[in-house]
């Protein structure tokens, strides 16, 4: 199963959700993605070493479908907080948010 299809199936669907004033979309982090495939193929990785080269290769394709491809899409917040005027990166920077682009079609 794909990135994609994982996304689609354990984010609902990534419909945005009204809460109050402010819109919540369901989505999964992007370390969490990674984990995920990891432990998918943890029968396959015998070293440090391969466990090393699937992750980044992990990081690899999800920069490709969010970057070139358009069918990943990472949410960052809109707000600017005290850390980010510090220079410091905070928890969405370091871990943003992915979800499905919606014009973008399982198969």
């Amino acid at each position: 199963m794909g990135f994609a299809k994982v996304l689609e199936v354990k984010q609902v669907k990534g419909k945005p959700q009204e809460r109050g004033t402010r819109l919540k979309v369901s989505g999964l982090r992007r370390s969490r993605v990674v984990n995920w495939y990891l432990g998918e193929i943890q029968s396959e990785i015998e070293t440090e070493e391969e466990l090393a080269e699937k992750k980044m290769l992990v990081d690899k394709v999800l920069d490709r479908l969010i970057h070139n491809d358009g069918v990943i899409l990472e949410l960052k917040s809109w707000k600017e907080s005290d850390k980010e005027k510090e220079g410091e990166k905070d928890e969405e920077e370091e871990d943003p948010l992915l979800v499905v682009h919606p014009n973008y079609l399982l198969e």
